[in-house]
């Protein structure tokens, strides 16, 4: 029967990807360890700096986040009030309104 066959079903493809572990905490005591051993030369000295505005950065997005969520609640309240206005003057000045447009 498969000699009949006027189309090719292709074949699937397979990956063989290898996980790796990764230990933030390893890696962050084995730095460590490395600037100990670097702490009164310069390269030491710049290995500390990056690594506390690293630091920084990843306390700093809970921080942004919450901005933005403030950011937003402000928004929604500026648009509902800018609706609650904008529905007021159109009821109590229809009339003018109308009158104006003819």
């Amino acid at each position: 029967m498969s000699f009949f066959r006027f189309t090719k079903v292709p074949k699937h493809k397979t990956y063989h990807y290898n996980t790796r572990y990764y230990d933030a905490k390893k890696e962050d005591l084995q730095g460590r360890l490395k600037d100990s051993k670097n702490a009164g030369t310069t390269t030491g000295m710049k290995s500390r700096i990056s690594q506390g505005l690293r630091s920084n950065r990843n306390q700093n997005k809970a921080y942004a986040k919450s901005g933005a969520r403030k950011s937003n609640i402000r928004l929604l309240i500026t648009i509902i009030v800018v609706f609650i206005v904008t529905y007021l003057i159109l009821k109590f000045n229809a009339d003018d309104i109308i009158n104006f447009v003819k």
